[in-house]
């Protein structure tokens, strides 16, 4: 194969001049557990995408980006659960790997593996029990049919730096074949290495598994570092290739094993705005053919990477030199030409996560930010279109909900909780004077319902009138008013 670019001690950072884009039209649609667009897939004309932080959701629009579904994915232990992966199956139906953890305990972690139908409904699912909660970052299929997912243990006494890195095998079934941290592994020889996470996952025609992310560092001269790393079917590590001033994000397999890797250039250790954009062809050996560092106006941060159907690496990440903060995606050939590269200005921090090919020049990228989650389409003529945003409610509980009312007796009163909280119901008159306080405890996201049976503290019925419950938690209350008729 051609030398494609220039080696890396001898690299010219290529300049792409980036075209501006607009929004045309935007929707917006309700989650209140939903943030963060973390995997999406495309087919047979709909695109499916997952995230959330204490709940899984799921949505699936048209091209149009007309909803088609949505379903809140509720866990089975009472606990987390953190939709990150998705993988097309026969059939439309698509495979859903969620991160899951008990609230009671947070040792009683799960890697859940959910077969979903063309509706969204599971249709099956299987649990695979973690030492700690793991932290699901990417897919990919062996030639068998089992499957490799990369991420991360997070584990709580190591905060702040409580990732590790981890692979896990799995059947075709469900079935766990081996899971294995490579934190600490023969290649890490600095002891002030503090914590890393593989970002993606790749695997070869000869079932080698090829996983990136990225290396943190207590020692300030050596604060971050690119991990590639290759190992066996079986989890044997085969060799890391470490990159100082880089992090890892993306690995593509290419024709005949042609491996390329993508992330970020950090030019300048102590100054984020000179960060630039960098691919790289790693051959199966673990040694760098060659590389290129892309300058889009400093600031820029590489986040996801394809190959497209024309056979170009298409890259995405966003743009926020000295507060510019912008969205990019640019087509590479594999010989370093910059196709196209176009960039679209946003008033705050947008992260994209993921982007998918819908036909030739035609892509959705998915991404979150300023408390909300977006997916915009990029078309063949460079225009960008936020498809739909999701806002995530600044606040912490929903009103409460009276039922009946007027009642003569019993009242029902339903809120919901969008993070987890002490929580504390409380009955007032209509002039202020506290009647009853009840603790409910802590609180995890979700529906709830006390109940309130018309008599103050000391268990005396009250009598008819106008009250107020108020629910309250330790960054702020909701009030709603109760009208008793006896």
């Amino acid at each position: 194969m051609k030398n494609l670019w220039l080696l890396l001690l001898l690299t010219v950072p290529c300049i792409l001049i980036s075209t501006p884009i607009d929004t045309v039209w935007s929707k917006t649609y309700e989650g209140s557990e939903f943030l963060g667009t973390d995997e999406m897939i495309y087919s047979n004309g709909s695109l499916v995408f997952t995230g959330g932080t204490w709940r899984t959701r799921l949505w699936s629009t048209d091209q149009q980006g007309s909803l088609q579904y949505t379903h809140a994915f509720v866990d089975t232990i009472e606990g987390q659960v953190s939709g990150r992966v998705l993988y097309p199956l026969e059939a439309d139906s698509v495979l859903l790997i969620t991160a899951e953890s008990s609230y009671s305990s947070p040792l009683d972690s799960w890697t859940g593996i959910h077969r979903l139908a063309p509706d969204g409904s599971v249709l099956d699912s299987a649990y695979i029990q973690t030492p700690h909660h793991f932290f699901v970052t990417e897919i990919d299929q062996f030639q068998d049919g089992s499957y490799i997912v990369s991420g991360a243990d997070i584990i709580t006494s190591l905060y702040p730096n409580p990732y590790q890195q981890r692979l896990m095998r799995f059947s075709a079934l469900g079935d766990s074949l081996w899971s294995i941290s490579y934190y600490g592994n023969a290649a890490d020889t600095d002891t002030s290495f503090t914590d890393g996470a593989f970002m993606d996952v790749a695997v070869s025609t000869t079932d080698d598994v090829y996983a990136i992310g990225t290396r943190n560092y207590r020692n300030p001269s050596q604060l971050i570092q690119l991990d590639f790393t290759k190992t066996r079917d079986n989890g044997t590590l085969q060799w890391s290739l470490l990159l100082d001033g880089y992090s890892g994000s993306a690995v593509e397999i290419a024709g005949d094993n042609q491996i390329f890797i993508a992330g970020t250039h950090y030019m300048d250790s102590t100054s984020y705005a000179t960060s630039q954009v960098f691919i790289a062809e790693v051959d199966t050996s673990g040694n760098l053919l060659s590389s290129g560092s892309f300058d889009l106006g400093g600031g820029v941060s590489i986040k996801d990477m394809i190959l497209n159907a024309a056979g170009n690496l298409v890259v995405t990440g966003f743009r926020s030199p000295e507060d510019q903060f912008a969205v990019y995606v640019a087509e590479i050939s594999l010989e370093c030409d910059t196709l196209w590269t176009k960039h679209m200005s946003v008033p705050t921090y947008i992260s994209p996560h993921s982007i998918v090919e819908i036909d030739r020049d035609n892509y959705f990228i998915g991404a979150e930010g300023d408390q909300k989650s977006l997916i915009y389409y990029l078309a063949p003529n460079g225009v960008f279109t936020e498809k739909w945003s999701s806002h995530k409610p600044a606040e912490g509980m929903s009103n409460p909900r009276v039922f009946p009312n007027p009642s003569n007796n019993l009242t029902a009163i339903q809120f919901e909780m969008y993070y987890p909280n002490e929580t504390v119901m409380t009955i007032f008159e209509i002039g202020g004077r506290q009647l009853l306080e009840r603790d409910l405890g802590l609180l995890y996201p979700g529906q709830h319902e006390v109940f309130w049976n018309g008599v103050n503290s000391a268990g005396a019925a009250v009598s008819s009138g106008t009250y107020f419950v108020k629910i309250s938690s330790s960054t702020q209350s909701k009030s709603s008013r109760i009208v008793l008729l006896k």
